[in-house]
């Protein structure tokens, strides 16, 4: 090549870095985020309509057998098969434990 050529390219080489790095440096995200202050309600002023209840969570219940409520023979077989059969669950298993 030509030494011109060569001195345009590397003109235009360093046109476009410059430019490049310009724009990048003259970009702002905008001052930094406050999240507004929202009140806070202590409850609903609604009432619980007929025959509603509040949640009440049952945490100490076990839950290793859940599908045994439906008392589904067909069920429980599937149930142990994925127990067996499936692989990543007893790795995950062997991880948490």
């Amino acid at each position: 090549m030509s030494k011109r050529i060569l001195q345009l390219r590397l003109l235009a080489l360093a046109f476009t870095a410059v430019s490049s790095i310009s724009l990048l440096s003259s970009c702002m995200i905008g001052p930094e985020y406050r999240r507004p202050l929202a009140p806070e309600a202590s409850n609903f002023k609604e009432t619980l309509p007929e025959g509603w209840a509040t949640a009440e969570p049952n945490d100490g219940v076990l839950r290793s057998a859940w599908w045994e409520v439906y008392n589904d023979p067909q069920l429980n077989r599937l149930e142990e098969q994925i127990a067996i059969n499936n692989q990543n669950v007893i790795a995950a298993e062997a991880r948490f434990s």
